[in-house]
């Protein structure tokens, strides 16, 4: 199995079970947090359960984003790693949602840790690409982060 991210193995399978996890925790809220992404693919009971999981995972995501906890950005990048369908959709969401949130609090603390997620992690470096934060974030670091994000050429 390959490692996408350093300690961290990309996910074997759709039910999104990852071999090595920052903790068993923080598979469940990776787990949970696409699970609203993936329900309406499901049948109703599908649907359910996975309003269930998102409902604890969401909040769990967003209070580590918000509070700049100390491993957020191992968790975003577990996230984007078990992306049910690493489809450019999932990672915009993931980029859109918490990336974007922890630039616009966060930046200056956890520049270098996203530097490094970003150039080694590519699911990571696809969501960075959704996120908005030109004008919320000091622009030094908004340059740091321009590399990543696609050229206005690029498709």
């Amino acid at each position: 199995m390959q490692e996408v991210t350093p300690g961290i193995t990309s996910c074997m399978d759709f039910e999104h079970r990852c071999a090595k996890v920052l903790c068993v925790q923080d598979e469940d809220i990776a787990v949970g947090y696409w699970a609203e992404f993936v329900a309406h693919r499901g049948t109703r009971a599908e649907r359910l359960a996975a309003e269930t999981s998102r409902a604890t995972a969401k909040p769990a995501v967003d209070d580590r984003v918000f509070t700049g906890a100390d491993n957020v950005v191992d968790l975003l990048c577990l996230i984007a790693d078990c992306a049910p369908d690493p489809t450019d959709e999932a990672l915009a969401c993931l980029g859109a949602g918490p990336i974007e949130d922890l630039l616009a609090r966060h930046a200056a603390r956890f520049i270098d840790e996203i530097d490094r997620a970003a150039r080694t992690n590519e699911r990571f470096r696809r969501a960075l690409r959704s996120t908005w934060f030109s004008e919320s974030i000091d622009p030094s670091i908004a340059r740091r982060l321009d590399r990543f994000r696609p050229s206005p050429e690029s498709p």
